[in-house]
Order: structure tokens, then sequence, then C-alpha cells
């Protein structure tokens, strides 16, 4: 067995774990890859298996023929002619999609070595699927109020207003341009939709 410093060091032959390449998060609809690297060393490679939530979606053994092989599994859409032994591509995604993935590695007879890693996949909503609606009310007496939409479990943006979230800002300044404003009385409201 190789101690700490010799792995460290680089001086291992056997399997090593380099990199897992999940995306953090993504649009429902979008297509992904799924990249599992690692190095083999001295050691040969027996199998990689992929994983959502602990269940096992596609196995790749070199000795098999095909090589490649994919289980259904609900929101994972796996496209077999482009997945290998270090890629797997899921040809869209949906709210199903959204899990924790894992990439499991195993080597040959003698040394039988596994490497293992997991990340969080998390899905939003389309951002064109998906069409909140905001309603804004004045009066003389009350100034303004906003009636914001309800919470939505898998939002059409990133939490964190990413730079791809500003496809929102736009509608939202065409809507306040005076368009859908209409007059109730003495009670002015705008509905954005």
């Amino acid at each position: 067995m190789k101690n700490a410093r010799e792995l460290e060091n680089g001086l291992s032959s056997g399997l090593k774990f380099v990199q897992l390449d999940i995306p953090g998060a993504l649009h429902s609809g979008e297509s992904t890859w799924l990249k599992c690297q690692y190095e083999l060393g001295e050691d040969e490679l027996y199998s990689v298996k992929w994983y959502k939530n602990n269940v096992e979606f596609f196995r790749y053994l070199p000795s098999d023929m095909p090589a490649g092989q994919n289980y259904e599994l609900l929101g994972v859409y796996v496209d077999l002619p482009k997945s290998n032994a270090t890629h797997v591509y899921l040809y869209k995604t949906d709210l199903n999609t959204e899990g924790t993935y894992g990439c499991e590695v195993s080597t040959e007879a003698p040394s039988f070595r596994t490497v293992k890693a997991d990340k969080e996949l998390r899905i939003y909503g389309s951002r064109y699927s998906i069409k909140p609606k905001m309603t804004y009310e004045t009066s003389e007496d009350q100034g303004c109020q906003a009636h914001p939409p309800q919470s939505l479990e898998h939002p059409p943006y990133s939490p964190d207003l990413a730079s791809n979230d500003f496809h929102l800002f736009g509608p939202l300044k065409k809507y306040l341009e005076g368009r859908h404003f209409r007059i109730n009385g003495d009670v002015q409201q705008a509905v954005l939709t």
C-alpha cells in the first residue's frame, strides 16, 4: 500500500482520481457533459459506473461489447454513442434530472482499486416556460404596493442572479414602460405576465 507522501508526490503507480466535472446548476431542457477524470497508472481499467442518488444509470466495461450500457432512470437522458470511459452526455434535462451524481472507477486484478466521487446537480425551471405574475397597485392614500409571485421551487433564474439571468430584465423594463397599466377608479394597477 502506498503511503500519503508517495501519493502527494505522484509516485503511486495505481489508480488516482483526478476530477469530477458536473455543472452545479442548469436550466431545464439544457444538455450537459458529466466528466470523470482519473489516472490508471499501471492498473488496468475494469469499470466506470455512474450513479444518480446512488442508483446506477450508466456503466462502461472495456471487456464488454458494447462497452457502454445505460439503464433507464427517471430524469436521466443518456446519449449512449457520445458516452465513454470518461464522459457521459445528457442530451436533455428536466426537473427530475436534479440530484447527486457520482462516478465510480474500478481496476482489474491484482490491485482491485476503486475510487468514487459525487457532486450535486440542481435544475432550474426553463427561463422561457415559467412566467410568474407580479402585480403593482398605486392609490393616492396608499402609495405603491408590490405583490410578488409565490416562490418557485425551481425558479427560472439562479438564486444569485448570475450574468446569464439578465434575460429577466429586458421583459421587465418593457412592461414598466407603461404599456400594461390600467386604471380602476382611483387605483392604478399593472400586471406583469
